[in-house]
């Protein structure tokens, strides 16, 4: 007679996975722009706390520093039997109306929304607010979970999990802890810091930053062995390389991860911009001209009508600046023939705008780049102020009261002062070096075509007659002058301002060379007689030049 068989033994394991932990609301933030439940923010300026600029708000609808209650993932009453969470003693300290597990698993089937019955589709319920301290669990969580893994956490080392954050308690009554996210208290983000005492972990965010941290959930000692995935790894060879990580939490086959965002949220940018002493401009065309057809000849170079902002890099701050506008202003004189004389008209221009990545540190100029090229149409000489105005990354996260105003979000460049000209009497500027530095900011954009060719209408000789009387009675005449009086036809200022007139005479005629121009001043030739107008000499006999 054959001894009976012994059972074999087949493991119950359990193959769902544990979830991530739920993030519920600890205020309302129905009024906090950008904010989300999972998109946490706090606000201040570039020049102030977190605590300066809430106080200097008018009854902002939100709140100073932004929190969240961490509760542990919700499991099922199968489950949980499965686990056999129901065959012991009912633990101390449950409410009255809570002494048996029946009472308990009546009473905690529900979810943070509670029972929902006037929301019939629970994703049309609205977010519940746990204005508490301490949130008192109300479902069922599940036993595998021992505390929340932080991935990402400011004042934590890269792709390092943070692990002191444990749930704590006896089940069904794990705790629930709060997050809490500040502003540094010196130059850099400090590490994290767990209070045990109040259930509260409190992370320091610094200005500008906005920060992915990814949630999951953490076992128990005994947890990882109950896993039936866990298992397959075993049998794959897999135990050494992944046994740690995931009993922290970080297999995403066995506790997949959430994602919640921090954001430190600046009005304006972190750092102005600025315009050094060496801007100037580059008048090259940003488009070559193009080139003549085959067998025809080269068509006559045109000045450029654009000009390129040129400067060393300029530092700025990528995590917080969203875009960088370049603005110009500047004075114009002109002459319009139909209007008694010319005047002059002030001008402003939105030069370009420029998008500015997370991690751009600064702003690089190229000659003939199109993002700082400012069009303005025409050859004409002028000086121009320009400002480079940076725009907050931020800009949703603050109420229309300080949005609607570019000032409030925006930080720009010292803007250079201009003189207008005095078009009825043009002085010739000094030359632009450094005994003569322009304004910060203040550019001299010189004119890339020759004037046009003044049209000479007449020229009137000019003198004088002065009478004086002699002892005798007699009278004399005294003739003195010997100079010319020049009319020409408008307009004027067609290379821009400071445009004057200049007169040569040629030295062989016993005359001088009278020349008007802008520094650099070149080396100057005697002039083609053959280009200068004789007046006034005797055909028949030799005279004297005028």
């Amino acid at each position: 007679m054959r001894p009976p068989c012994a059972p074999e033994r087949t493991p119950n394991y359990r193959y769902e996975p544990i979830s991530f932990p739920t993030v519920a609301l600890r205020t309302s933030i129905k009024d906090s722009p950008g904010e989300s439940q999972a998109r946490l923010v706090i606000r201040s300026d570039y020049d102030r706390t977190v605590d300066q600029w809430y106080h200097e708000q008018s009854a902002p609808p939100y709140s100073r520093y932004a929190e969240r209650h961490i509760v542990p993932p919700k499991t099922s009453e199968q489950l949980a039997e499965a686990h056999g969470m129901f065959d012991g003693p009912i633990p101390h300290g449950t409410p009255p109306d809570q002494r048996s597990w029946y009472e308990i698993i009546v009473k905690r089937d529900v979810s943070l929304h509670g029972d929902n019955a006037d929301y019939p589709d629970p994703a049309a319920a609205p977010e519940p607010v746990f204005a508490t301290d301490r949130l008192r669990l109300p479902y069922l969580p599940d036993p595998l979970a021992a505390g929340t893994c932080f991935l990402g956490l400011p004042g934590v080392e890269p792709n390092q999990p943070f692990l002191d954050a444990a749930y704590g308690g006896t089940w069904p009554d794990s705790e629930v802890f709060r997050i809490e996210i500040v502003d540094p208290s010196g130059a850099m983000p400090l590490s994290p810091h767990w209070s045990r005492d109040a259930h509260k972990l409190t992370v320091e965010v610094a200005k500008g930053d906005m920060i992915a941290v990814s949630l999951s959930t953490s076992l128990t000692p005994e947890g990882l062995g109950l896993l039936g995935v866990w298992q397959w790894m075993v049998e794959a060879g897999l135990e050494g390389k992944f046994k740690e990580p995931a009993q922290q939490g970080l297999v995403w086959m066995l506790t997949p991860s959430r994602t919640i965002t921090l954001v430190h949220a600046v009005q304006r940018p972190l750092i102005a911009p600025v315009l050094t002493p060496k801007l100037h401009v580059d008048r090259t065309p940003v488009t070559p001209p193009v080139p003549p057809p085959p067998g025809m000849p080269p068509p006559v170079p045109l000045g450029s009508t654009s000009a390129t902002l040129i400067d060393v890099p300029m530092p700025i701050s990528g995590k917080s600046t969203a875009k960088l506008d370049f603005f110009a202003h500047w004075y114009e004189p002109v002459d319009d023939p139909a209007k008694p004389g010319p005047e002059v008209l002030e001008s402003n221009a939105h030069v370009a705008e420029s998008a500015v990545e997370r991690e751009d540190t600064d702003v690089q100029f190229a000659a003939r780049d199109p993002q700082h090229t400012q069009q303005f149409r025409d050859t004409k000489y002028r000086h121009v102020a320009y400002t480079a105005v940076a725009t907050t990354q931020f800009r949703e996260y603050f109420p229309p009261s300080i949005t609607d105003d570019p000032a409030k979000i925006t930080h720009a460049s010292a803007e250079g002062a201009l003189q207008p000209p005095d078009a009825a009497n043009p002085v010739l500027p000094p030359p632009v070096n450094a005994s003569h530095p322009l304004p910060l900011g203040v550019v001299d954009v010189p004119s890339t075509a020759r004037p046009q060719t003044p049209k000479l209408l007449y020229v009137v000789p000019t003198f004088s007659h002065e009478l004086q009387a002699g002892r005798d009675g007699s009278m004399t005449s005294i003739r003195s002058g010997g100079g010319l009086r020049v009319y020409t036809e408008r307009p004027w200022y067609s290379s821009g301002d400071g445009e004057l007139l200049g007169v040569v005479l040629a030295p062989e005629y016993h005359g001088y060379i009278q020349v008007i121009l802008r520094a650099p001043r070149p080396t100057l030739k005697a002039p083609d007689a053959s280009h200068l107008t004789h007046w006034g000499l005797d055909p028949a006999q030799i005279s004297r030049g005028l």
